[in-house]
Order: structure tokens, then C-alpha cells, then sequence
């Protein structure tokens, strides 16, 4: 493996990683009558910014979420108010049943705290930037936003309250990334942007850049503490690629791959140690059965822009511009299922437990 990008004199180290299983009872957004198949609209949010649930026009914006509790085969969908879009959906806490967030558009951050019977909006602390992606950092109740601008936020109470991170760049963040042993950390965006932690995401610096490149770093995953990929485009010559880093991200050079002519890729899982799922434009599906070091692609009978997948023991999901496939054969097949009453892309998968989902985003 050539070295394309490196830490410089970084420190070597011996990383573990682990998987966290998470259980509960599902009450999470949706709260059924008892023999009805029909989720009920719950209470819309607060805003502590003061931007107000009632007469802000802000209410006259709904994204769509979506909810499975038998690996996809059917979903509940329904709107939220509030945003136009979401672009990220996470629980920073060991019951996700009981704590679920959601971030997005103009840096709107919505919290539930009761199964989603009530919803509190934090629209100030991200200074109205686009939050594009959330993620633990192996502590509970602790958590990351990153955005537009260069934005980063932390939370150490499960997401009641975010404080502002110094971020040492104005391009935007796409993707975060925590080692949750370790707590080592990366984020990437556009402009060649590759940013490092070591202290699980209180501190960041700059690990690489190629300034006024159309080099964009979409997405960043581990499938071990040492093996792990970044996923991204040139848009010059509209080509996409993965990076692969055998020591934990010290240094990166190239996974293999086949062509990627004329499409981006936006969404990367892993299963396990060796199992992974790469997603992104015109359908474009590929697997890695040894960590990510090789890549080979595999179809299904579709060709919208998929921007996120989730990897799981039941079921493989991947979703898109009103849609959502499965595959329960570890990715190597798929089924595609339209949704045409949700609004429009869906941008992030969450994964409560053994059979239960929820997507959203516009």
C-alpha cells in the first residue's frame, strides 16, 4: 500500500476495538394504541434558542421519518416539523429507547428524552450551520456534531447541552469518527480535509489538507482499531475512491477497488472485523469481506444516489431518494423498497436493536 496521507511524527499505538450491543423495548418515536398499526404524531418541539414552536414559520417544515421494527420489510412513516431536512440520527446512551437525537438543517439539533412524546431544539449552539454527521465517542452519554464551516460541537450529558469545539478549519465537516478505546478520533470534508483527535474529540488539528482541490472525504469507518477507510471523490474528474489505513490511521494509502468513473461515494458499515458495505451515486453498492483492503461490487435493481448504510447481523440497510434496500445474505443480494410517501432522500440509518431502525431526512 503506497502512502497517500500520513500523520507525520505521530506516535505508534496498540489499539483495541469492541462492538457495542444495545438492547431495549421499542417505544422510541413512535407511540402506538394498543392493537393499531398506526404511529401517532407526537408533540412537537420546544426551542430553548427562543425560536418557539408555535408561530415560528419554522414549523412549517417537516422532514420525514421512518421506522421499521421487522428489518425493513415495512416501515411507518410520518412528518416531524421543524426542519426541512435531517442529515444524522444517533443515541449517545445505552438504552437509545430512551434518549434519541437528530440533527440538520441550519444547525438544528431535536432531543427526546421520552420515546419521542415530547421533543426539545437546540438552534443556537451550531451558529446555523448544517450539522451533516453525529457519533459516540466509546463514553457514554458523551457525543460529536460536525458541520458546515468547519463546525464541531461536544456533549457530555447525552445531548441535553452542547458546548462548541475550536475547529481548526471553515471547510465543511462531512463525517466523525471515535475510536472507543483509544479515543482516537478523525473527521473529513471537503477540500482534502482530514482532521485528528487524541483526546476523543475535546481537541482536534489539522491532520491533512489540499487546499482548492475538488477532493472531497465523504465518509470515514474502522472495521478493526487498525484497519480502516475513508471514502470520498475528486470532482475534477468526477471519480470516486477509498483509502485504506492499516495502523490505526497513522498513515493511508489506497484500497483496492474497481473503477469508479462518474460516481461518488457517500456511506460506509462495517459488520464486523472483516465484513463491510460501501454505498453511493447511481446505486453504486460495494462489499469488503477482508477489512476493507479489497472491494468488489455488488448490485441491485436500482439506480438513486444511496447515501447511508447500516450493517447488522439480521439485515444489511441502505437508503436513498425515497427508498430503502435489504439484503439478508451479508450484502450480497438486495431488495428494494420504494417509499414514495416519504418527501425525498433519506440520509441517515440508526440501528435501536434486533430488528428496529429509523431513518430520516428530507
Amino acid at each position: 500500500m503506497n502512502t497517500l496521507l500520513s500523520s507525520g511524527g505521530a506516535k505508534g499505538r496498540n489499539l483495541l476495538h469492541y462492538d457495542k450491543i444495545i438492547t431495549g423495548i421499542t417505544i422510541l418515536i413512535f407511540v402506538f394504541l394498543s392493537g393499531c398499526d398506526v404511529p401517532v404524531n407526537p408533540t412537537q418541539p420546544e426551542d430553548p434558542g427562543g425560536g418557539g414552536g408555535g408561530g415560528s414559520t419554522d414549523t412549517l417544515k417537516t422532514f420525514s421519518w421512518l421506522y421499521t421494527n421487522n428489518s425493513g420489510a415495512s416501515w411507518y412513516i410520518y412528518s416531524l416539523d421543524y426542519m426541512e431536512y435531517i442529515k444524522s440520527v444517533i443515541s449517545f446512551n445505552s438504552n437509545p429507547y430512551v434518549s434519541i437525537l437528530a440533527a440538520g438543517e441550519r444547525g438544528k439539533i431535536i432531543h427526546s428524552v421520552d420515546g419521542g412524546a415530547s421533543w426539545t431544539v437546540d438552534s443556537v449552539t451550531a451558529g446555523g450551520r448544517t450539522i451533516n454527521y453525529m457519533c459516540g465517542t466509546g463514553v457514554d452519554l458523551n457525543g460529536l456534531a460536525v458541520g458546515d464551516n468547519g463546525a464541531i460541537l461536544r456533549t457530555v450529558d447525552d445531548g441535553n447541552s452542547w458546548q462548541p469545539v475550536t475547529s481548526p478549519v471553515t471547510e465543511n465537516l462531512l463525517s466523525v469518527y471515535v475510536e472507543p478505546f483509544s479515543g482516537y478520533g478523525f473527521a473529513t470534508g471537503g477540500n482534502g480535509i482530514v482532521l485528528q483527535s487524541i483526546d476523543r474529540g475535546y481537541s482536534w488539528s489539522l491532520f491533512f489538507s489540499n487546499p482548492g482541490s475538488s477532493v472531497t472525504y465523504r465518509n470515514v469507518s474502522f472495521a478493526t482499531s487498525l484497519y480502516g477507510n475513508i471514502i470520498g471523490d475528486s470532482g475534477s474528474v468526477n471519480r470516486g475512491f477509498i483509502l485504506l489505513t492499516l495502523d490505526g490511521g497513522l498513515t493511508w494509502g489506497s484500497a483496492s477497488y474497481p473503477p469508479l468513473e462518474n460516481y461518488m461515494l457517500y456511506g460506509i458499515s462495517f459488520l464486523d472485523s472483516l465484513t463491510g458495505i460501501a454505498v453511493g451515486s447511481g446505486g453504486m453498492i460495494l462489499k469488503t469481506i477482508d477489512a476493507g483492503q479489497t472491494w468488489s461490487q455488488r448490485t441491485a435493481a436500482i439506480t438513486d444516489n444511496l447515501f447511508s448504510v447500516k450493517c447488522a447481523s439480521e439485515v444489511f440497510l441502505a437508503c436513498g431518494n425515497k427508498v430503502v434496500i435489504s439484503s439478508f445474505d451479508f450484502g450480497e443480494t438486495w431488495t428494494v423498497n420504494r417509499i414514495d410517501s416519504a418527501k425525498g432522500n433519506l440520509y441517515s440509518i440508526y440501528r435501536l436493536d434486533n430488528g428496529n431502525y429509523f431513518t430520516g431526512g428530507d
